[in-house]
């Protein structure tokens, strides 16, 4: 059995998750980091839109690793994480069969307090090389060690890019997380696949309720519940805790909160990350059932 997890777009669920990367071997040439507000990782993809990243690679013939994006999974409950092979799939293009652009990818297990234990932390180029016509579909599998998940942690899984172009030229580049159609798969043309990757096993979450509904949240504290929304700061216009993301939020009675003229910014996440919750109910807050 595997659990399939449908790659995302939409800011996690879980806040901070902060953006950079955590791998120890990429990257292992020139480093291109695109500094993408970190994504998701749901067991329904429910996606409304396509939503892709677009970039240019470096203009030369030695090694060169991009980070795309780093995607987290809501909060686990305590399991053993077996070992085995993992799959996934995402639509991606290069402008030229020089580019020699491949996938790369780390996985890890990330504690409450921001240790990381790596399920795969290698730089090796996997599947095949990235389609000039498409964007296509490509599959790709790594080898991910067990380990036992502690209540709370979560997966992480970073998406890079990398190649050893066969010449000095710049090529645009894409690929595309989220996906409103079909599961995507090797060579799939079609516009809209969802990307997606399995996980081997069947893994239990700290609530069965995953989903996450794009635009309506904001911050979310205490017990983990994807229904809990808490709110976008109409001051800093932050969505969540260290993250610059713009998505858009709808009106605020839509959302079911409604945010008042502080800035909550100095409720102490910057210091210690939520090893001491702020409360659930912030002042000023008035909450519209």
């Amino acid at each position: 059995m595997a659990t399939r997890l449908y790659i995302r777009q939409v800011a996690p669920i879980v806040p901070g998750i902060a953006k950079g990367s955590r791998s120890t071997t990429l990257p292992a040439g020139t480093a291109n980091i695109l500094n993408s507000p970190v994504g998701s990782l749901l067991l329904t993809k429910a996606s409304e839109v396509n939503l892709g990243i677009t970039y240019d690679s470096l203009g030369q013939i030695a090694r060169q690793d991009v980070f795309l994006q780093k995607y987290a999974t809501p909060r686990l409950a305590q399991q053993d994480l077996a070992a085995g092979t993992w799959t996934g799939a995402i639509r991606v293009r290069e402008s030229g069969n020089l580019a020699n652009a491949f996938l790369a990818v780390c996985a890890y297990v990330r504690s409450p307090v921001g240790g990381v234990r790596y399920i795969y932390n290698v730089s090796t180029a996997l599947g095949n090389e990235w389609p000039t016509l498409g964007p296509r579909g490509r599959e790709f599998t790594f080898s991910g060690a067990g380990m036992r998940i502690e209540q709370d942690e979560v997966i992480v899984v970073e998406l890079w890019q990398t190649a050893t172009q066969g010449d000095g030229n710049i090529y645009a580049m894409e690929a595309y997380p989220d996906g409103t159609g079909d599961d995507t798969n090797e060579g799939d043309a079609s516009s809209e696949g969802a990307a997606w990757i399995d996980a081997p096993g069947d893994l239990v979450f700290v609530t069965s309720e995953t989903e996450y509904t794009p635009g309506t949240t904001g911050r979310e504290y205490g017990k983990f519940s994807a229904r809990e929304r808490w709110y976008h700061c109409a001051v800093c216009g932050k969505v969540l805790p260290e993250s610059d993301t713009t998505v858009p939020v709808p009106p605020y009675p839509q959302a079911g909160l409604r945010v008042g003229n502080e800035c909550f910014d100095g409720l102490g996440y910057e210091e210690n990350r939520f090893l001491t919750p702020p409360p659930l109910e912030p002042p000023d807050v008035e909450v519209i059932s």
